[in-house]
């Protein structure tokens, strides 16, 4: 089901951004009129069928290329796209932006790996260069985070997560399919 369809310009291109309910939960895509490809982020809602990684490698190949794929649905944005609201009455392109920039630093805190980046209190800026480079800046420093720290088997250790217990394997998998 479409929840919303936005539609925003850059000089020489016309993209689209659109949100759709499927059973993983919202998923966000965009669509560019010039190679005509779509990409999909999936915005999950639970901890079921959150990926389950078991080694470090595996972990950072597929944060790798997640990460790169949500930084160019980042870079699409412009500074008059980000108050457009996703469905009426719902959150702005802009705060679910700055949301998922937030929340590398903000989820992996529970578990007690320190991740530069933006503040989960800090109002979501104006400027959507500003969201970017703070989504760029959590991205790497989560990976390094996770490659000074931790091991293939503290992958099995558990933290509180928002009340309940998740192995730093399942964190790190909703943290993806976030």
């Amino acid at each position: 089901m479409l929840l919303n369809s936005q539609r925003f310009a850059r000089p020489g291109r016309e993209y689209g951004l659109h949100f759709v309910e499927s059973p993983k939960g919202v998923r966000a895509g965009t669509t560019t009129n010039e190679a005509g490809g779509r990409w999909y982020c999936y915005l999950t809602r639970a901890l079921q069928g959150a990926t389950m990684f078991r080694s470090i490698k595996d972990f950072s190949n597929t944060w790798a290329f997640e990460s790169a794929g949500m930084q160019k649905l980042l870079d699409l944005l412009t500074d008059a796209s980000l108050p457009q609201e996703v469905h009426p009455g719902g959150r702005t392109l802009g705060r679910i932006a700055w949301h998922i920039a937030q929340t590398i630093p903000e989820m992996m805190g529970h578990t007690g790996l320190q991740v530069a980046g933006p503040d989960e209190h800090t109002p979501a800026p104006a400027h959507a260069a500003t969201i970017a480079a703070a989504y760029r800046a959590a991205a790497a420093s989560l990976l390094e985070a996770v490659h000074a720290h931790w091991t293939d088997s503290s992958l099995a250790e558990s933290d509180t997560m928002y009340g309940e217990q998740w192995t730093r394997a399942q964190t790190l998998g909703v943290l993806v399919g976030h």
